[in-house]
This record gives C-alpha cells, structure tokens and sequence, in this order.
C-alpha cells in the first residue's frame, strides 16, 4: 500500500510535466465492435506523446533510488528532542530515531551526519522510523568482514569466561575457543578484563557468528619481530631481552621473537651450581651477542661479559705469600676449591691442606667453611690460583708467637734492684729511731769494681777508708752511695771486701 502511494504521486508528477494545462483523458478500456474508420478518427483526435520513455526510465530510476526497509542511509541531524533526533535523510523527507535506538554515548547535535539503519519508510502523514544503534551493530559487522578479509590483528577486551573458551567484545560479541588462547592453564578466568590481540579466522553474518583466534595473532606478531630482529642481529651487539626459560645448562632469552641461549658459564663470573642461582623466569636482562649461527637458528649469549671482570686485579690483589681469608665451595679428592671474592676462585692441593698425610680435603674441610689461606700462586691470563692451607696456618702461629713476645716485659736484674730495699728499709729505720740498728749492717768501706781500679801508681788512693758506725762520720758514711755492679758481686761478704781493701792498701806506692 505505501509503495502503490509514492507510486501513483510519482506517476502523476510525470503526467503533469509532459501535458501540461491538460487534463488525463480516461484510458480505452474496450475497442468492441467499432470499425475501423472510427479508431482512426480516435487515432486522430489523440495528441501524439512526446517520448515518454525518457520519462518513465527516470521514474523507475527515481522508484529504485528511494530507500527500502533495513537500507543504511546517511543523513544530517536537523534537531533533537526528548522523543529522539530528526534527521535529514534526503528526497525531501524526514525520519525520526527514537532515543532507545540510540546508544548512551551517543551526542548528536544539529548539522552532524550520521548514518542509520531505515527500519520503516515515512510517507504523507508519518515520519520514517530510523536507527542508529543498528546502524553502528551493521558497520561493526561490515568492519570485521574487511579485517577477516585482510588478516588484521584486532585488539579486544575479554568480556566473560564460558565453557570451552572465552567471549570477548568488539562491538559483536565473539568466541575464543580455549585451543586458541596462548596459554597453558585449564581455568581461564583469569583472562576476563584483560585486553588481548586476536585474529579473526570465521566469520558469518547471517548466523551472527564471529569466531577468533589469539594464538594466531600472537604468533604472527612473534613472526614478524623474529624477521625483524634477524635482520639487525649482530655479534657484539648489546640487545635487551627477556629470560623466558631455565634449564640445567642456562637460560633462554627472548630477543624479540628469537630465543637465544645463555649458558651457565656465561651467566657470572663466579661458579653456578644452577642458572637459577642467579636469574629467575620473567627476568628483564641486557645481553651480549657472542655468536650467531643463521643456517641452525641459534644464538649464543652472554651476560658476564658486560661485568666488571675480577681477575684482571687479581695479581695485584693477591699477591704471592699473602694471608687472606675464603670460603669452601667445593671439594674433590684431589683438591679443595676456595671463594676469596665474587668471580674468583683459588684451588687447595691435598698435599697443601695439612702437614699430616690425608687422602683427602673433606677430613679437614667441609664445603661452606671460612678458612684462611696463603696464596703460592697466581695466573690470571688463566685464571688460576694456588693456595695452602697449612702454610697459612704456619703463619698464623708465628704471628701469634710475635704478638706474644711483644707483649712480655724483660726480666733484669740490676744491683739496684738487690740493694735499693735495703736502702729503702734503712732509711726509714733512720728516721724512726734516728741511728742504725744491729740487724742492719751498713758496710764500712764503699764497694767498687775491679774495673773501676785505678793504675798502680795511684793504686793507694783508689779505696778510701770509711770512718767507724760510732764516729762523728755516721751521717756521712750513710750517704754513701753504691754502684751497680753483677748479681755475683752483691752475694760477697763484707769480710771479702775488707780483705780485699787490706790487699790493696798494703801495696807499694
């Protein structure tokens, strides 16, 4: 019925431009039995047409131009109400969006153009009911299509968790199966919220159906960073990675799209038992490019090569016969193996561990113990050092035999020593009782040493008399002084040093 309208005033338009001021003449419905000179004369008193067909091609040209029902059309926004947004959507018509076709977001404002789905075409009397939000829906679907069509690698958050994989939104709701998400977990819960990359790998619009993939496009892009990386790989050059995998020989380092390997002995300078020891999965590190191997795809890494290298000051720092101190890493039957700092590490001979005879280190040494050791030698072109145990203990004993003869006072014994408490007691009998004491003897004659013994000419004035206890001298005699002399001389008698003077005055002159 709609369509029999906007045809019959499209038709009346046409009449009205080729007879003009004329009014349409009712059509021959039945010729009957009239003859033939009275449809000529009809035939005559007809106005020829003036080529119609021009006419009637732009008539079906203007019937197959105008929208249809679920057309996507573009128009402009002649204003907004709270019923919903005029639109201008051509051929001198209007259509109406109501406001639940409209998404939340949605600020249209008058002048802007916007594209809407045509849900019922408008005639004399109604507005043509539009949508945008189905628009939007249809131009999401039309998008994919191109991205399906191109490979492109999409972006989207992922909405929910269902069984056997996930949903996630790109304007149409799509299903991951769980074989396509890069991971090896069961429960992928985890995932929702998160934005991931996928590729698009079916896609049906008339079933609604989006199926997408993030292995492939994480693959993908992994394969176009592998071209890339190769393409500016080098030895010698400094890259940063990722340690992406430890095993017992060292660890895989992802350079971008390309794993290189980084074995254990060029993780540290110092010995490893395992890589772990020192790096840890997930680990953002910069590595050396030591070699490369294009044809077998393999790299070789390096990590200590960008640290500070401890043997090159080795042979200043450890020089030969000096004591220093380090820990047991390791032992074999035929040496022990000592960590004196980070990255350099000295070896204990069996014969060089202890005096007695061992078989071997661990009956002295355990691995963990501090010990201190004398360095016999060093070679650090090949990072080699010799060490001994028992020397270092020699040393050890002769320092503590040093320090403790350094600390013990001399013991001498000077006539000083014998005579100055004697000396002392009689001075302090003298102030006390103001003369000596019979259990004090004090000597007669002073004592002098034979090397103090003048020649013979003045041998008779070389030992002077001293006068008796009892004389007016006693003062006198008892300021006498004493000379040193050996402890052997203090033990004489006082009769011996009488006899000795007697010898000496009865010299002749």
């Amino acid at each position: 019925m709609e369509f029999s309208r906007q045809t019959s005033s499209i038709v009346q338009k046409v009449i009205e431009k080729n007879f003009p001021g004329e009014e349409p003449s009712t059509p021959i419905t039945d010729v009957g039995d009239a003859g033939a000179g009275q449809e000529i004369s009809r035939e005559e008193t007809q106005p020829e047409p003036q080529e119609p067909e021009a006419d009637m091609d732009a008539l079906m040209a203007e019937l197959d131009s105008a929208p249809q029902k679920g057309d996507l059309i573009t128009g402009r926004v002649v204003s907004t109400s709270k019923d919903g947004v005029m639109v201008d959507i051509g051929a001198k018509s209007d259509g109406l969006i109501p406001t639940h076709e409209l998404d939340a977001d949605d600020d249209l404002q008058a002048g802007d153009e916007v594209e809407v789905i045509l849900l019922k075409p408008g005639n004399e009397e109604n507005l043509a009911l539009l949508s945008k939000r189905r628009a939007d829906y249809e131009k999401n679907w039309q998008q994919l299509l191109e991205h399906y069509q191109s490979g492109t690698v999409l972006e989207a958050m992922v909405k929910d968790s269902v069984k056997g994989g996930l949903v996630v939104d790109l304007g149409v709701e799509g299903f991951v199966p769980a074989s396509h998400v890069m991971t090896k977990r069961r429960d992928l819960r985890g995932f929702v919220g998160q934005i991931l990359k996928f590729k698009i790998i079916d896609i049906d619009r008339k079933r609604n159906k989006l199926i997408l993939s993030n292995r492939q496009a994480v693959d993908e892009e992994r394969q176009l960073k592998r071209q890339e990386t190769w393409a500016n790989l080098e030895e010698g050059k400094i890259l940063p990675g990722v340690v992406r995998r430890i095993t017992d020989f060292g660890a895989f380092v992802d350079l971008g799209g390309i794993d290189g390997l980084l074995h254990v002995t060029d993780i540290a300078w110092r010995r490893l038992r395992h890589p772990s020891e020192a790096l840890k999965a997930g680990e953002k590190i910069d590595v050396l490019v030591l070699e490369i191997d294009q044809e077998r795809e393999k790299i070789s890494l390096g990590l200590k090569q960008l640290l500070p290298d401890p043997w090159k000051k080795a042979a200043r720092n450890y020089r030969t016969g000096k004591v220093v101190k380090g820990t047991v890493t390791r032992i074999v039957p035929s040496c022990a193996f000592v960590q004196l700092e980070e990255g350099i590490e000295g070896v204990i001979p069996v014969s060089e561990v202890s005096d007695g005879r061992i078989n071997s280190p661990d009956e002295v040494l355990h691995v963990g113990q501090e010990v201190e050791v004398k360095v016999l030698q060093v070679r650090a072109r090949q990072r080699r050092m010799s060490l001994s145990l028992k020397d270092a203990a020699k040393e050890q004993e002769k320092r503590e035999y040093r320090q403790f003869m350094s600390n013990q006072r001399p013991e001498t014994v000077t006539l000083g020593d014998v005579f100055g408490e004697l000396l002392r007691e009689k001075e302090q009998g003298e102030k006390t009782d103001g003369a000596p004491t019979a259990t004090e003897p004090v000597p007669d004659v002073a004592v002098v040493d034979v090397a103090d013994v003048p020649p013979s000419d003045d041998r008779d004035t070389a030992v002077e008399e001293t006068a008796p206890p009892d004389s007016a001298d006693d003062e006198t005699a008892s300021d006498v002084s004493l000379p040193q002399a050996d402890e052997d001389t203090a033990s004489e008698d006082s009769s011996g040093e009488v006899d000795g003077e007697d010898d000496i005055s009865a010299s002749p002159s």
